[in-house]
């Protein structure tokens, strides 16, 4: 979804000016010629003003503004006073100030979901797609509501796999700098001691010593390295072709292949769901549920189902055809369509497989942490086996 402003002329010859998002520019400009106005120009908004203020929104701070939303149009509030009423509850300043913006873009004529548009550095895409689709359907009062409970039903998931990864990254740390510190500054200790032997250093002992000293010389270029892997990871997302193909590796990986497609199944079921029962088109809804998606092939996959069911195929059989999901969600899909039980099933499926994926990764977790303690506990104790029998051999040299 993109968000552009354009230039055009009624039909009494009266000239518009107006911001509005849209797919492409195409379908912007169909649209204009439904509600009988004729484009003169159109250019595409990069994005709104940005603001310093942007880091200081939580994710907590727009679950909080979606509820409030939620309530003052559940009670026919206009948007622009509910805005100027929730800016009147919080004493946050960025809060406030973000409120206020909305406002008074609201004001000048600009719809909510084009206000939002504007500040997409605070603002999720799928937020802005979801509010845009709720002003068009007339169902902002339902939406609004839905939508916060899915972001913080997002953000709680996320806060449990950060959980669970805590204490493996802490044991990995640990690990990681006491045999740093081992070769860097004990092993270092035994070279004058070797230096003494008449008929050479064993073999293993030297390969520490020469370890130790690499690290104490170039130990700094691995620090660096490890710094450039994040960079180098958002980089792959520069380039589509090569964003597509490590997407593709990580969801085929052995490790987290698994995670990353349970994951997506969740979201994507769920936000499915919660279009459908809030009476958003199929085909809208999918638009804006592969927008969730963190994986690029799972959205090429519904990018492609989509324009099936566009053509008059089945969702389940289009999404078994096109998309790497698990053959279970677009069997249930199908039998779902059968009974005309579609958002009930993708919600069903939405809760099976964010269970599927916290019961995946705490297997994963309770694996990885005798695993780390097993090979840093055969490393650490190498080392000090390697010292100590180089230390023997000495003694029985009779030095």
């Amino acid at each position: 979804m993109q968000h552009f402003r354009y230039t055009a002329v009624d039909h009494q010859g009266r000239q518009v000016s107006a911001a509005e998002l849209a797919d492409s520019e195409s379908e912007l400009v169909h649209r204009l010629r439904g509600k009988g106005l004729s484009p003169i120009s159109i250019e595409q908004d990069s994005g709104g003003t940005k603001s310093t203020i942007s880091s200081g929104v939580r994710n907590a701070d727009l679950v909080d503004i979606l509820r409030g939303l939620g309530t003052l149009f559940a009670s026919h509030i206009p948007v622009d006073r509910a805005l100027g009423l929730l800016a009147q509850t919080t004493d946050r300043v960025a809060v406030v100030q973000l409120l206020t913006g909305l406002r008074e873009s609201v004001s000048r004529g600009e719809s909510l979901a084009g206000s939002m548009a504007q500040r997409s550095d605070v603002f999720p895409k799928l937020v802005i797609s979801m509010v845009k689709a709720g002003e068009e359907a007339g169902i902002l009062e339902q939406l609004v509501p839905e939508l916060a409970d899915f972001l913080d039903e997002r953000e709680q998931t996320k806060k449990q796999i950060i959980s669970a990864l805590i204490y493996p990254a802490f044991l990995l740390g640990v690990g990681v700098i006491s045999v740093a510190l081992l070769i860097g500054f004990v092993v270092p200790s035994f070279a004058d001691l070797f230096s003494q032997m008449k008929e050479g250093i064993p073999a293993s002992a030297a390969f520490l010593l020469a370890m130790s000293d690499w690290i104490r010389n170039w130990g700094w270029t691995l620090v660096v390295m490890l710094l450039a892997l994040p960079l180098g990871w958002r980089l792959l997302s520069r380039r589509p072709e090569m964003k597509f193909k490590r997407d593709r590796w990580l969801l085929h990986s052995p490790l987290f292949g698994t995670l990353v497609l349970y994951q997506d199944s969740a979201l994507f079921c769920r936000t499915l769901s919660a279009l459908l029962a809030a009476g958003v088109p199929l085909i809208q809804g999918l638009g804006i549920s592969r927008g969730v998606l963190s994986n690029e092939v799972l959205q090429q996959g519904v990018i492609a189902a989509e324009e099936k069911v566009r053509a008059g195929s089945g969702l389940g059989r289009a999404i078994e055809a096109h998309t790497e999901f698990p053959v279970l969600l677009s069997r249930l899909l199908a039998v779902g369509e059968e009974s005309g039980r579609t958002q009930g099933v993708l919600n069903q499926l939405a809760l099976r497989y964010d269970r599927r994926l916290k019961e995946r990764l705490a297997r994963l977790v309770s694996l990885i942490e005798p695993v780390l303690i097993l090979v840093l506990g055969v490393v650490v104790g190498g080392i000090v086996m390697t010292m100590l029998s180089a230390v023997f051999s000495i003694n029985d040299m009779g030095m």
